[in-house]
């Protein structure tokens, strides 16, 4: 796959910031000067507690206190994450799917966590299948995410392309702020939204 234009790289932030900022989560800074491998990124405030501490291992489960909480930020997360991918294909045409694999790779974690366990939001679709069979060393994988993000965009495509829509007047002004300056606070990201 070709690699991403400046512009596709700001839309796609602009995409992560916009519909994060929408879902309850911040955005610190936007950049689309590449670091460490990625073309760009968003930062947000730290990991919740409550999040903290199941990917501890000190597990909530359905119906507990916390439960909602943890529910809420991980599926908030999950729209961000998926939100870049799909404003990249209005600006390409093309679902970018090293790009999906990248975003939902990182929340995995998150997504596993929430909708791995017995209960009302077990899905077995969105964890990945695992080959334990798999050689590192010969470039095989042992997780394989694929299968997960179609079950994402399933799950929550809909919904992040009428925010897109909703919002993409900001996303634009956002990703045009990005390719001007290449790095932007969470404040600029709130003072492009328009009024």
């Amino acid at each position: 796959m070709a690699m991403p234009s400046l512009r596709e790289v700001a839309f796609h932030e602009a995409g992560h910031a916009v519909v994060g900022e929408v879902g309850g989560n911040r955005c610190e800074e936007l950049t689309i000067v590449p670091s460490d491998g990625a073309l760009g990124y968003v930062t947000g405030p730290d990991i919740p507690e409550i999040v903290e501490l199941q990917l501890e291992g000190e597990y909530t489960r359905h119906g507990e206190p916390g439960w909602d909480e943890l529910k809420s930020w991980v599926d908030a997360r999950v729209r961000s994450s998926l939100a870049g991918v799909l404003v990249e294909q209005r600006i390409t045409g093309d679902f970018n799917w090293d790009g999906a694999r990248v975003d939902l790779e990182s929340i995995g974690q998150f997504v596993v966590n929430v909708y791995g366990y017995e209960g009302p939001d077990h899905d077995e679709a969105l964890l990945p299948v695992v080959n334990p069979d798999a050689d590192p060393e010969l470039g095989e994988v042992s997780e394989d995410w694929v299968s997960v993000i179609a079950r994402v965009r399933e799950l929550w495509g809909d919904e992040v392309e009428a925010l897109i829509t909703e919002h993409w007047d900001w996303i634009e002004a956002v990703a045009i702020l990005a390719v001007w300056k290449k790095t932007i606070t969470g404040d600029q990201v709130r003072a492009a939204r328009p009024s």
